[in-house]
């Protein structure tokens, strides 16, 4: 997919004319997504003549590849040197891309492109305020150029990870949100299996890890929870808040600031707080005495009064 931005406004029309002449805009000529040859276009007969138009807001896509300016142009008389034109790139005023001076067809309308280098598309710094300029480099005399369509395009704008997580969301929709498809757990999968697959890559864990060696080595505690809580509902229960995966997070900083979701935790919780919040939140959906009985070092962790109460 591509986000293109075509003519919403002019710049500078120099000695460039519209046709049909009303209205006097020349933007509104060369804004169709397909080139319409004859229908309406700009048109010039002085040599090193230029016009430029405002471009339509696109999103910084975020790469510095699939970025294209490019134009339709006919020259319709047939006599003398073959006219030629240059289209450019400009942000603002500062120019960022040209093509190079190129020859206009006189038969039909041909297309004239330039894709950007990487060092010219990362030179971009507000993709909101960029432009197209159309500089005549020769015209014979009595000939003319005319321009019927121009254009920039770059590819689509990354998507965004964070999401809102309502309560309703399954956890196919969360994972497809969050991970763009990377996994695609069903509702029966097991919380082993889909951390797993959630953190591999993504932490300072290995990937042979599962879910119990992770938390053997990061929280100290055994707790095999994957017999216990389907997918659906340990992101209902653990993940109700937006959760952004970063690549370069270790697996501490994952649990103090993107599983410590949970109403007895906060964003800046130490690992053996949130073991003794998570334990605590657990209470209300695992029977206590099988927790307590899968984990001997449960007792150097929680107060078994105020844990039984709770």
């Amino acid at each position: 997919m591509a986000q293109f931005g075509r003519p919403d406004s002019d710049i500078a029309k120099g000695s460039w004319s519209p046709y049909p002449a009303s209205p006097t805009t020349l933007w509104d000529k060369l804004d169709e997504e397909t080139q319409n040859g004859d229908t309406d276009y700009a048109v010039s007969s002085t040599e090193e003549d230029e016009f430029e138009v405002g471009l339509a807001d696109v999103t910084d896509p975020t790469v510095g590849t699939g970025h294209y300016i490019r134009c339709y142009a006919k020259a319709p008389g047939g006599g003398g040197a073959k006219e030629r034109l240059t289209i450019s790139l400009y942000e603002n005023g500062t120019q960022r891309a040209a093509s190079s001076s190129t020859d206009v067809d006189r038969t039909a309308y041909g297309l004239i492109e330039h894709n950007l280098s990487e060092a010219e598309a990362n030179s971009i710094s507000n993709y909101a305020n960029l432009r197209i300029r159309i500089h005549a480099d020769v015209i014979g005399s009595g000939e003319e150029i005319r321009v019927t369509q121009c254009e920039l395009e770059v590819p689509d704008a990354a998507g965004d990870l964070s999401i809102d997580k309502s309560d309703s969301v399954s956890a196919n929709e969360y994972l497809k949100e969050l991970m763009e498809c990377m996994i695609s757990p069903s509702d029966s999968v097991g919380t082993s299996e889909y951390l797993k697959q959630l953190l591999e890559s993504e932490t300072s864990i290995q990937e042979s890890v599962n879910v119990d060696e992770y938390i053997k080595q990061h929280i100290g505690q055994i707790l095999s929870i994957q017999e216990t809580v389907n997918v659906d509902e340990y992101i209902n229960r653990c993940l109700e808040c937006v959760v952004l995966i970063q690549e370069s997070i270790n697996a501490d900083e994952y649990i103090a600031q993107h599983i410590a979701c949970m109403p007895s935790v906060q964003d800046s919780v130490n690992i053996s707080e949130y073991v003794e919040g998570y334990i605590l939140e657990l209470a209300r959906y695992i029977d206590v005495s099988t927790l307590i009985g899968e984990s001997e070092n449960l007792k150097m962790m929680v107060d078994l009064n105020a844990y039984a109460i709770r």
